[in-house]
């Protein structure tokens, strides 16, 4: 398990900062900074559907109720990761008002064909359920802020497999050097290198296997 203060320690010592100099940073702003760089983190393995990022839950609908408080926190669905239990086509996102033309105010019901996510922070699938169906959801997983330098609440995720923690310290460097106006370039091309190394970790631990659907060569009608 891995601490923010041995990582802010390291990049102190790699970036020859004066005892003098390393006390003008603050825990406060490293904190900040370490968010920060965190949260860039998590959105590269986003970019790529990292395993490491998402994770599944399920909703189960009940006949003529409209909405549907989720079981989880989130920071949105994965595209097409939304369908009904063992159904293969997933559930469209639409836009709230779509929910005219799916009869929701007539009470038209039906299997569910769709899902609007309004700002409350419901589910509403789309027609409104005519029975129970269970919804499975693909998910992406909200960071878990960085609120203490060491101790309780400076854990790096340990879902991550200390993947990062190299990226993390080297970061932490580079943003001190632009703080007191060093020179960043060596740092900069250093971090290329071990970005790529953590991406190719990050593959390592499995990415979104995507299934490929077409009706390219069926026959109309069958």
């Amino acid at each position: 398990m891995t601490q923010l203060i041995d990582l802010s320690n390291a990049a102190r010592v790699y970036s020859r900062m004066s005892a003098v100099r390393s006390n003008l940073i603050s825990n406060s702003d490293i904190l900040i900074l370490a968010n920060s760089i965190l949260e860039e983190c998590r959105n590269k393995m986003v970019e790529i559907e990292s395993n490491l990022v998402y994770s599944t839950g399920t909703v189960t609908t009940v006949a003529s109720t409209p909405s549907y408080e989720l079981p989880f926190s989130h920071t949105g669905f994965i595209e097409g990761g939304v369908s009904v239990s063992g159904e293969s086509p997933p559930l469209r996102e639409v836009l709230e008002e779509d929910k005219v033309k799916y009869g929701v105010a007539d009470g038209i019901t039906g299997p569910p064909t769709a899902f609007y996510l309004p700002a409350s922070g419901l589910f509403y699938p789309l027609p409104v359920p005519d029975a129970a169906y269970t919804i499975d959801i693909f998910y992406w997983l909200p960071l878990t802020k960085l609120t203490a330098v060491s101790g309780g609440g400076a854990d790096l995720p340990t879902t991550w497999y200390n993947i990062w923690d190299r990226y993390v310290t080297k970061r932490l460097e580079y943003e001190f050097r632009t703080i007191f106006e060093r020179d960043t370039s060596s740092v900069a091309m250093e971090l290329v290198g071990i970005e790529a190394e953590a991406i190719m970790a990050v593959y390592r631990r499995g990415v979104r296997k995507r299934r490929s659907r077409s009706d390219f060569f069926s026959v109309e009608g069958v």
